[in-house]
């Protein structure tokens, strides 16, 4: 019985990430912000529940059939909160503000995060693990959330803590939309169970084994930063995007200087494939606004291959309206095999509120196999995502060199379509 209601309470709130990963990934952000004001903020011990309450807060509302939860995944929320928290605190926040600014970018990072994890992670997932937990009908979500835990350890859940009045009259502000501090707190109280269900069923080893079998390429994968979207490539992009929120509570609007985020495949990669309609061939670019996708069309991607003809492809915002993901497809259906390609993002996207990126944005890529490794002696290797010749995803800072389908009664009112 015990058991039964741990399956229960760790799959009702499962969106993407689940809450153990996603707790993990705000973690590890921290240890990719360079030093400065925002990293000396942010890992201060007496706000890590903070950073952590905000982490999970999003995937509550699912708990308790709220629509709150939703809302809170996206930016138009998100950014309602940082123009709050700019009105009523000022850097260096050694007031209570500093509960605040903790607490969005733990919910900046569950929302960039789900974006990430759906429109990379999930979407090979969906291919690859077709045929297992896909066709079962099984939960992606919960299944890599248990294996994940169990490949990187349990988490106790933090302390509950959230703006509540705040929060509700920011959602009735914002977006129109009623929600009292009792529902939402019900919504955190189910994430506490969750992240301690995680961590008991992790522990089962029959458990983790029929989750790998579910989904055994999701499973294999998720430790591994050079797979586009895995956890550890999230965090590094959550720890530039914080840094871009970081410069907005400043002053700084629009896109700012950190308008992209990153892109797969990393800069130079090869051995990129060329597997026609197959999501292992998609190209990402991952900005730092919440995208109006009305500013978006197939030319908004310029691709052209080594003779420096154009190639055809098809651009979508993946989930739509202010959501921050670019996934770029050949028109074909398949990259050109042994050919070098270069991506190209002129300036002009637009986020949901207008701002404009005002800078363009290039890399490149080959479909050719990558040379044969010369014999070296034998080195530690360097860490984080785009490491390797045919690494998935670079990420980076100034240089610039889920989610599921929403219902539709939500669309309307934060942008995913």
């Amino acid at each position: 019985m015990l058991l039964g209601l741990l399956f229960m309470a760790a799959s009702a709130p499962a969106s993407a990430n689940g809450q153990t990963t996603h707790a993990w990934i705000s973690v590890h952000a921290l240890a990719h912000l360079p030093p400065g004001e925002l990293r000396d903020l942010l890992t201060r011990e007496d706000l890590e529940p903070y950073l952590l309450n905000g982490t999970m807060f999003p995937d509550g509302g699912y708990a308790v059939g709220d629509d709150y939860g939703e809302r809170a995944h996206w930016e138009p929320f998100q950014s309602a909160y940082l123009g709050w928290i700019r009105g009523q605190h000022d850097a260096p926040y050694d007031d209570e503000g500093a509960q605040h600014v903790a607490f969005l970018m733990g919910l900046a990072s569950h929302g960039l995060a789900d974006q990430v994890f759906d429109a990379m992670y999930m979407e090979r997932s969906k291919t690859h693990d077709a045929a297992l937990g896909w066709a079962e009908g099984e939960s992606m979500d919960e299944a890599t959330d248990v294996v994940y835990a169990q490949r990187v350890g349990p988490r106790e859940p933090p302390e509950e803590w959230f703006p509540g009045a705040v929060f509700v009259s920011l959602f009735a502000e914002a977006q129109g939309y009623t929600v009292n501090e009792e529902t939402m707190s019900e919504g955190m109280f189910w994430l506490s169970v969750a992240i301690a269900g995680v961590g008991v069923l992790s522990e089962q080893e029959d458990v983790v084994a029929e989750y790998e079998r579910q989904f055994p390429w999701a499973s294999a994968h998720l430790t591994d930063a050079t797979v586009p979207g895995s956890p550890p490539c999230e965090g590094e992009l959550v720890a530039l995007y914080w840094q871009a929120l970081w410069a907005r509570l400043q002053g700084e609007d629009g896109f700012g200087e950190r308008p992209y985020l990153g892109n797969a495949p990393a800069d130079g990669a090869m051995g990129w494939p060329t597997t026609a309609s197959h999501p292992d061939a998609l190209l990402h670019v991952v900005v730092s606004r919440g995208l109006a996708p009305s500013s978006v069309s197939d030319t908004s991607v310029v691709v052209t291959d080594e003779a420096g003809q154009d190639v055809p492809v098809t651009v979508r915002v993946f989930y739509g309206e202010a959501s921050h993901v670019l996934n770029i497809a050949p028109a074909s259906g398949a990259w050109a095999a042994d050919t070098d390609y270069t991506v190209d993002v002129p300036p002009g996207l637009l986020s949901f509120d207008g701002a404009a990126i005002e800078s363009a944005h290039r890399f490149s890529f080959s479909t050719r196999p990558p040379p044969e490794p010369t014999p070296e002696p034998i080195k530690e290797a360097p860490g984080g995502c785009g490491g390797g010749a045919a690494a998935g995803l670079v990420v980076f800072g100034l240089s610039a060199r889920r989610r599921r389908a929403r219902p539709a009664h939500s669309a309307a009112a934060s942008g995913k379509v």
